[in-house]
């Protein structure tokens, strides 16, 4: 038996029939993962933790970033779809009148919500800020319009001063 160079035929118990490696060494195969991981990082630590620990570091950080982000814009969310329910309801509540009035406030919500579409997360708090003032709008429009009914009809000036906050 003649040997290669670099090729190991020596001995040492439990060898083989042939007398090269011995047997146990073959066992060992499973370990070479783990045995170049240690290499790795006993060559070059710094190296070893930016390319296994740091992408993991990273990983988690970004993980739980996200995961606060989507907590955080979830009550935006309900704030949408509340307003997009109530616009709903709204034109629900106006089909009494005209279809002319209700698809106008139908538009009229689909619109704003078109055009503050790009705001992003800012968007339902426009939304709101545009309902308070249409709801302050069409409440100032009533108290006008029932001040107005209630002048034209005689003894009922008690309502008038209750409308009109005390004083007539």
């Amino acid at each position: 038996m003649s040997s290669e160079p670099g090729e190991f035929t020596g001995g040492g118990g439990g060898g083989d029939d042939d007398g090269g490696l011995p047997t146990w060494i073959f066992d060992l195969k499973p370990l070479v993962d783990y045995v170049s991981l240690l290499v790795d990082f006993a060559s070059s630590p710094l190296r070893f933790i930016r390319r296994r620990l740091i992408p993991v570091l990273v990983g988690g950080i970004f993980g739980f970033v996200f995961d606060l982000a989507s907590i955080i814009s979830r009550p935006f969310g309900v704030i949408g779809e509340s307003l997009g329910a109530a616009g709903g309801a709204l034109s629900t509540g106006l089909t009494a009148i005209p279809d002319a009035v209700a698809s106008g406030v139908v538009s009229s919500v689909g619109l704003l919500e078109a055009v503050t579409a790009p705001l992003g997360p800012i968007q339902p708090f426009v939304l709101a800020a545009v309902a308070i003032v249409a709801g302050y709008v069409v409440f100032e429009l009533s108290i006008r319009v029932a001040r107005g009914l209630v002048s034209a009809l005689p003894g009922l000036s008690f309502v008038d001063g209750f409308l009109s906050g005390g004083s007539s």
